[in-house]
């Protein structure tokens, strides 16, 4: 059956964000699939379901640090360009895009993608004694994430029948990155999620069946270990990006989040490459609907006033009542 093409990108001018002063833009609409299947109306309606549930929209928010972070630790060895002694990401910029894929008449499976801007703030000292100073690399980074829509009848319906069904995790970073995340397990009490490709691993919203939303209680314990392949010989840097706060302005969403690093626990050299696993535990989240992001980044981004900023970013949604 011959398709149609149409793309749903947010549009807006440059506006005046509370605190970290982030930009929304965007553009046009998309479809693919059978054209009988979606109408313009249909397209507005899943777009609008998206942009209000920070379950698909907090990325920007989430990764923004605002400014440099201390981690109440040393970075690593000195012997590096520059050393540093904290760092963070300020967000200037972002773009939401959705494009709709309609696989048949009852199923539209969307992707979102935000692609996000702006600086990555690093304080250092070039060497022992010097005063420190602040240097700044700019950074693009995207991330996807992909919603199946089933629709359950039309009559009535202020929603046209569309309902969100599942969700899949978080995969982005920056282009051509250095280093490689192999998979990520996340334990909560006695079950374990394996994930190898986050936008291939869908979880269940608001359905019976296998695999649902990881649901939270407030205090409940939560373990993310990962597992990544990088050439460096030096430790990479990974850390995790979790919700401490958040805040509802008008019709959008801001999320708060802690940065934390994550711990190494083991390392094998297989060839030219280092697989190194990283484990980070914690208790204690906000009532609200997530998305935990660990990032793992290369040692020269961070070491290197030179290099550019490096990375890979895997995500998993959850909701906490």
């Amino acid at each position: 059956m011959e398709g149609i093409m149409r793309r749903d990108v947010l549009a807006a001018g440059a506006m005046s964000l509370l605190m970290t002063g982030m930009l929304l833009s965007g553009c046009s609409k998309s479809v693919t699939g059978p054209e009988r299947s979606l109408d313009d109306r249909d397209v507005a309606t899943m777009r609008n379901m998206i942009l209000e549930d920070p379950l698909f929209t907090s990325d920007p928010y989430t990764l923004d640090d605002g400014d440099v972070v201390s981690f109440g630790s040393s970075m690593g060895k000195t012997a590096s360009p520059i050393t540093p002694i904290a760092w963070g990401r300020r967000v200037t910029g972002k773009t939401l895009d959705t494009q709709f894929e309609s696989v048949d008449d009852t199923t539209v499976v969307a992707t979102v993608t935000h692609t996000i801007k702006g600086d990555v703030i690093i304080l250092t000292r070039t060497s022992v004694g010097d005063s420190a100073v602040k240097i700044t690399k700019p950074f693009t980074s995207v991330t996807v994430r992909k919603v199946k829509f089933y629709r359950q009848g039309r009559t009535g319906d202020p929603d046209r029948g569309w309902k969100p069904s599942e969700i899949s995790g978080v995969k982005g970073g920056t282009e051509s990155s250095q280093l490689t995340i192999k998979g990520m397990e996340v334990t909560v009490g006695n079950d374990t999620y394996t994930i190898t490709d986050p936008t291939d691993y869908f979880f269940k919203l608001n359905r019976p069946g296998p695999r649902p939303l990881l649901t939270l209680g407030p205090s409940q314990p939560v373990k993310v270990r990962l597992t990544l392949t990088s050439a460096d010989p030096d430790t990479d840097w990974v850390s995790i990006h979790r919700p401490i706060m958040l805040l509802v302005i008008g019709p959008e969403y801001r999320v708060k989040a802690l940065h934390v690093r994550m711990r190494l626990v083991s390392q094998i050299q297989a060839g030219e490459l280092y697989e190194r696993v990283f484990e980070y535990s914690w208790a204690g989240h906000i009532v609200g609907r997530h998305t935990v992001l660990v990032e793992a980044v290369t040692r020269g981004s961070l070491h290197d006033d030179v290099a550019p900023f490096s990375t890979q970013i895997w995500g998993i949604p959850y909701v906490v009542q």
